[in-house]
């Protein structure tokens, strides 16, 4: 996603443009349904949409990580093996 910004941006793209791109490479590569991610990225698309102040741009590198949802998979098959790694040590002894 950042590359697709500094790439949107070093190309003069407009705000909307720039958003649409990063939204597109998200939505590629997430498996999520598109309306989920969209919905969460309506922080990231009001941190490049806004009127840009001089003073604070926006500057991909930095700001897209604080906007990007975050993806927790849980592995349970871990959590089972070491539960049966451990008792299978217990009856061992």
């Amino acid at each position: 996603m950042v590359a697709s910004a500094k790439e949107s941006i070093k190309q003069k793209a407009s705000n909307s443009e720039i958003y649409g791109n990063m939204q597109a490479v998200l939505i590629q590569m997430d498996s999520s349904p598109i309306n989920t991610v969209i919905k969460e990225l309506e922080d990231l698309k009001e941190a490049v949409m806004k009127e840009e102040d001089p003073k604070d741009t926006f500057d991909p590198g930095k700001h897209i990580d604080a906007y990007l949802p975050i993806r927790v998979n849980v592995q349970r098959v871990s959590n089972s093996l070491q539960s049966l790694h451990h008792q299978y040590v217990l009856c061992l002894q």
